[in-house]
């Protein structure tokens, strides 16, 4: 007899459905019992079969080793190990010299790479991974070893789900193995500004301090007790924070003034000095470099004008006037001045926009005191230039710049002599740089235990 193939299916109700039903939980039965039959395991003994373990992987509890020779953790291809199971390694971070440098890339906004690196050789001696503040590098290498204080302390916002969600706002040391690096959680209302000079330590290395969005002012934190200790309020001020042992001084762009804030021992800050020291036609500026050695600040206007803000004797009496223009072509803008140890000397990079993206076009160095120029660096010579430091020990201005090479961006390190301009060096950076969009940036590490 033909069937009906296109009869409606049986009601949940009749017999015919309930028959139906009944198949079908025979049908599952028979597919669990067969599955039980093909996961279990025989014992020999009684010649039962008995249901497997729980299916979980446990940790072996290796322990971790630092990196043998030929190990790559990462940055190159590494042999199938002939020894199982595989030993488990973590990267280090030794103690930083000052001969030494710090190269960061952006590795999409949120998190970082910290490479520090030999600028003469371009070998890279470790690398952290981090995370960004507001999408800026808040990070600083330290030389030598100091009780309590690391070889990288980064500011952090760690975000699990990106920007949906709490964020964990840390200040982070690393030092030694990165198994377990050291953090002090921030208030949760830390939003800290994340500019070039918005952050520093103290002389001695005791306190950590930043210029916070939230606060309108500056925020403090104990690096020995590993705790914030103190916000203050100064609205108009910042958002440079330039530090001569305890003491942060900052200008106040809308009222032309310099403000001095005193860090006490217990890590509270509170103003104790405030002077109109800007002429009339100061307009004030976001992009200023300072020399802890010589208490110097050199300040550049989007114009241009340059001014030079001498705080060794506190905050001056006399009216701080411009030092002289920078020659700018149409649509170029300098970048913020990046001062010599002995603030002799200040190198600020010019940008033009090409295609909606900001290149560099040539790096100016000037005299500090007479604001004559001392020479320039053309991209063309070097690369499209991403970076400029000064050496900790001062003996070379240093320029991270890369070119297209065919297996992508071939990223070198130039050094320069600080007064005369002639190259002393070039080397090309070994580890794999994944900055996107070939954002990167260089810096110094700092020496602890200045006036």
């Amino acid at each position: 007899m033909n069937r009906d193939l296109t009869a409606a299916p049986p009601r949940p109700g009749t017999a015919r459905g309930r028959i139906v039903r009944r198949a079908g939980t025979a049908a599952s039965l028979l597919l669990l019992v067969s599955t039980a039959a093909c996961t279990g395991h025989h014992d020999a003994k009684s010649g039962a079969s008995s249901a497997s373990q729980t299916p979980y992987v446990t940790s072996s509890g290796l322990p971790y080793t630092t990196p043998s020779a030929g190990t790559a953790l990462g940055s190159t291809g590494e042999p199938i190990p002939t020894k199982i199971p595989e030993s488990a390694h973590v990267g280090t971070v030794p103690a930083i010299t000052a001969d030494q440098l710090l190269v960061t890339e952006d590795h999409g906004g949120q998190t970082l790479g910290i490479h520090v690196i030999d600028p003469k050789t371009g070998r890279t001696v470790s690398t952290v991974d981090s995370a960004s503040v507001n999408f800026w590098a808040v990070d600083f290498g330290i030389v030598g070893t100091h009780a309590g204080l690391p070889s990288i302390l980064a500011a952090e916002d760690w975000r699990p789900r990106g920007t949906r969600g709490k964020a964990d706002h840390v200040l982070t040391s690393y030092s030694g193995d990165l198994l377990n690096p050291s953090e002090i959680k921030l208030p949760d209302d830390t939003r800290l500004h994340a500019q070039n000079e918005s952050a520093a330590l103290t002389s001695d290395g005791r306190f950590f301090v930043a210029w916070d969005d939230a606060v309108f002012g500056l925020r403090v934190v104990d690096l020995k007790t590993k705790k914030a200790t103190g916000a203050l309020r100064a609205v108009g001020c910042g958002p440079f924070t330039w530090v001569v042992g305890h003491d942060v001084y900052s200008p106040c762009i809308d009222s032309g003034k310099i403000i001095k804030i005193h860090i006490s021992d217990t890590g509270v800050p509170k103003v104790t000095e405030t002077k109109s020291v800007f002429g009339k036609d100061f307009i004030g500026s976001r992009d200023a470099g300072w020399s802890p050695a010589t208490k110097t600040a050199v300040m550049i206007t989007p114009e241009g004008t340059t001014y030079r803000i001498d705080l060794s004797d506190g905050i001056p009496d006399t009216t701080i006037d411009s030092i002289g223009t920078l020659k700018l072509a149409k649509g170029e803008t300098p970048g913020a001045p990046v001062l010599s140890p002995d603030g002799k000397h200040f190198a600020v990079e010019i940008s033009k926009k090409v295609d909606e993206q900001s290149v560099v076009q040539r790096v100016e160095v000037y005299d500090t005191a007479t604001f004559t120029k001392a020479f320039t660096i053309d991209p063309a010579k070097v690369g499209a230039v991403s970076g400029i430091v000064y050496g900790t020990t001062g003996t070379s201005l240093y320029v991270l710049s890369s070119k297209e090479g065919a297996m992508g961006s071939v990223w070198t390190v130039t050094g320069f002599d600080p007064a005369s301009g002639k190259k002393t060096s070039s080397a090309t950076l070994t580890t794999t740089m994944a900055a996107v969009g070939g954002l990167a940036n260089l810096a110094a590490p700092i020496e602890i235990g200045g006036s």
